[in-house]
C-alpha cells in the first residue's frame, strides 16, 4: 500500500510513504511531523505482481495542534 501526502496547493511538501500491514487490514507508516493546515492523502493498494491499483482513495485532512 502506497500513500502520497501533500498540500492541496503545491507539490513542494509531498511525501510518498509505503504502508506496512501491522495486523489484518490495518496499515501503518511513519510520516514525521506535519505542519498545521490542509493536507491531501491519496492511498493506492496493489495486488501482488500488479501494476494497477485494486483500491484508490483520496481524502482532504485538516491538522490542528
Amino acid at each position: 500500500v502506497k500513500a502520497l501526502i501533500g498540500r492541496p496547493s503545491t507539490g513542494r511538501h509531498d511525501h510518498v510513504v509505503m504502508l506496512a500491514e501491522r495486523t489484518d487490514g490495518h496499515y501503518v507508516a511513519e510520516v514525521g511531523a506535519l505542519e498545521e493546515g490542509n493536507w491531501l492523502i491519496a492511498i493506492e493498494a496493489y495486488a501482488k505482481g500488479s501494476e494497477e491499483p485494486v483500491y484508490r482513495a483520496k481524502r482532504r485532512l485538516w491538522l490542528k495542534r
